[in-house]
């Protein structure tokens, strides 16, 4: 009712309707639908599908040796698992250990450390083949401060340069992996060694110095030359900076850390263990 006391009529909305039907037709027609066939996806120059990594062994009981391979009637199985080799370091060289593995001792000049490592082997493993083969490097670096999101730090801290220099590209290494039901994992292998081993607390080719206390080790490997800067106009190339990742070119990398601890040449245990090279 209104306030003059007649019925308003409703007012027809076939009109709206109709409206409102026209315009989503006309929507629907301009609306251009792509169906998912002859795309062609082409990538770019930077292409890393597989990232580089370090593999280390899985240790495994002795029952468990042959678990990989088909039944053997109880004959010992040959090979066993093909796992990668390792250095088989703990990641922490416990000083304190009773059996005194990992006492290490920072020589004089002219002596060395009687209780050097072994040489240790390192395994990488980057699966890119297409369109070539990855080329991986390796490189030493002492007391880098791993926890940090950057790696541009990480070329003042390369030490062990008579064990490794970082500049070649780690030779290949493949071990059998079919019964892992995956692709050859493209395994490269870094050894690191000198004349008699590895002696962590006298670190040759580097500025740094040792001084008693704990040290790191980090094994950094990379899946694109070292970075290198730009040409400076009058000076010429730099060299490349061995241990930063060249991450503009798309490279990957990965590391391990171990962490040691060097005793002074004064320390009365270490009198006897350096010795004077010969």
């Amino acid at each position: 009712m209104t306030h003059h006391g007649r019925r308003r009529r409703a007012r027809p909305r076939t009109r709206l309707i109709l409206g409102a039907a026209t315009l989503a037709a006309v929507a629907i027609e301009s609306v251009c639908v792509f169906t998912d066939r002859g795309i062609d996806v082409e990538r770019g120059g930077n292409v890393n599908r597989h990232a580089v990594r370090l593999v280390e062994p899985i240790v495994l009981r002795p029952g468990e040796e042959c678990s990989c391979d088909e039944p053997n009637d109880g004959v010992d199985c040959t090979p066993a698992c093909p796992l990668p080799r390792g250095p088989g370091l703990p990641h922490f060289l416990d000083p304190g250990a009773e059996e005194e593995f990992y006492r290490y001792c920072e020589c004089e000049f002219g002596f060395y450390d009687a209780n050097y490592l072994n040489p240790l082997e390192f395994f990488a493993e980057d699966e890119d083949v297409e369109p070539d083969t990855d080329k991986v490097f390796a490189a030493l670096l002492l007391d880098w401060d791993s926890s940090s999101s950057s790696t541009s730090s990480a070329n003042s801290h390369v030490a062990y340069r008579d064990l490794h220099t970082g500049r070649f590209i780690l030779d290949s290494a493949a071990y059998d992996s079919s019964v892992l039901l995956r692709p050859s994992p493209q395994t490269r292998r870094l050894v690191v060694a000198g004349d008699r081993g590895v002696d962590l607390c006298n670190a040759h080719g580097t500025t740094a110095e040792m001084g008693q206390r704990f040290h790191t080790l980090t094994v950094l490997v990379t899946d694109r030359p070292w970075y290198t800067p730009p040409p400076v106009q009058g000076v010429g190339d730099p060299p490349p900076r061995i241990g930063v990742p060249d991450i503009a070119a798309g490279a990957t990398w990965d590391r391990l850390d171990y962490v040691f601890y060097c005793h002074d040449s004064s320390d009365e245990s270490c009198q006897e263990q350096c010795v004077e090279e010969q």
